[in-house]
């Protein structure tokens, strides 16, 4: 973001923490644990999706994960 700002742009940051699965979705370790660390955890399709149209131009509704939920808002 830093270097992005030095060349005159205004960056957003994105979190993939934001595209996790609701956690009764998100794939399990062995012992029954969530495995947040898999990329099965993350809703690729939808991240795709958005990245797709904000490099589009078109506006995109930012989802937001909420950890204490376990689901996305």
């Amino acid at each position: 973001c830093v270097q992005l700002q030095a060349l005159g742009l205004n960056p957003v940051q994105l979190s993939v923490d934001d595209w996790f699965k609701n956690r009764e979705d998100s794939p399990r370790l062995p012992d029954g644990s969530y495995d947040f660390e898999s990329l099965e955890a993350v809703d690729l399709d939808q991240l795709n999706r958005d990245l797709e149209d904000l490099l589009a131009g078109q506006p995109v509704m930012m989802p937001v994960y909420n950890f204490l939920l376990g689901e996305r808002e």
